[in-house]
């Protein structure tokens, strides 16, 4: 899988486009890498990203 490792120090530097392109790259990946599991866990993390950034929840 070429998805980028996440240094969590860094994370708060990034701007929310660059997370979403990482996160949509796992969920892209992980499943022809054969773990699906990776993939659904993304794509919850990036709709919970979503969720606070459109509507201010955390």
């Amino acid at each position: 899988m070429s998805a980028q490792i996440i240094d969590l120090n860094r994370i708060k530097e990034l701007e929310v486009d660059e997370l979403i392109d990482i996160f949509n790259e796992m969920i892209e990946e992980a499943p022809a890498q054969g773990m699906p599991e990776v993939a659904a866990m993304a794509q919850e993390v990036k709709k919970d990203i979503l969720k606070i950034v459109i509507k201010g929840e955390s």
